[in-house]
């Protein structure tokens, strides 16, 4: 994957969730042109892992290395692609992306053991910076995080935190 650096030492404090705005498709074709376009180096942008509607994933950058998503953010951050878009309902998402909700839980939790993130919802502030470190939509990062409004105002973030505690 060409579009990554170093984190130029910092720890990941915050796992960031977001949505491609994109088509799932069955199978792994999805997921394949996603890689292949975060590898592509005019896109300017990547992911750690993404996954899709049937809870297939894919890694895309180690999490040793900075992925381009969340600006000024990224260097602090792990990054969740999820094929499906912001404008999902609460109920489009639990009741039919359960397994993509079940593969993000799931990261959350492997993340959380490795880099000692909590399994919670992070806080940042105007400024910037980190005031609690957890798992965040891409949308609450502001400005510095992009300005982005994925994964959408519906995402069921408390469910998906529940499931990578029982995990």
């Amino acid at each position: 994957m060409r579009n990554q650096s170093s984190r130029g030492g910092q720890k990941p404090k915050l796992i960031v969730i977001h949505t491609t705005e994109g088509h799932d498709r069955p199978g792994i074709a999805d997921l394949l042109g996603l890689a292949a376009f975060f590898d592509n180096p005019k896109a300017e942008v990547s992911s750690h892992v993404a996954n899709d509607q049937e809870g297939n994933d894919s890694r895309m950058v180690p999490d040793s290395q900075k992925a381009f998503t969340q600006a000024g953010f990224n260097s602090v951050s792990l990054s969740i692609e999820q094929i499906g878009f912001a404008k999902f309902s609460r109920d489009e998402w639990l009741k039919k992306r359960s397994k993509q909700l079940d593969n993000t839980a799931a990261w959350i939790r492997f993340w959380s053991k490795k880099h000692s993130i909590p399994i919670r919802h992070g806080q940042v502030d105007s400024a910037g910076r980190v005031v609690q470190s957890g798992t965040i939509r891409h949308s609450e990062l502001g400005a510095r995080g992009g300005g982005h409004h994925d994964p959408g105002a519906d995402y069921p973030l408390d469910d998906v935190l529940e499931r990578a505690r029982r995990g």
